[in-house]
């Protein structure tokens, strides 16, 4: 991974937690290895969804983000990056 895309992973990562957090119970650590699993329902998939377009200002297709990229908190990242960088 070059610096550039470094950074843009950790922007994405920084943006997932921040996303996620009001989904989660207070006290469970946001890592990128953190799986949300078993913390969210679908409903909160939705939510987060909606809330990522908010914040990135762009509408996801309907395979841009799928049930297996929430995953983990890396892996939904991870998909938000790939997103980005297919769009540039």
């Amino acid at each position: 991974m070059t610096p550039l895309s470094e950074n843009m992973a950790q922007d994405y990562l920084e943006l997932v937690v921040d996303v996620v957090r009001p989904f989660v119970e207070p006290d469970l650590a946001l890592t990128s290895e953190t799986a949300l699993e078993g913390h969210i329902d679908s409903m909160a998939m939705v939510q987060i969804t909606l809330a990522l377009e908010s914040r990135l200002a762009r509408s996801f297709g309907p395979t841009d983000i799928q049930f297996d990229h929430f995953e983990s908190i890396g892996s939904l990242a991870r998909q938000l990056s790939s997103i980005a960088s297919s769009r540039q």
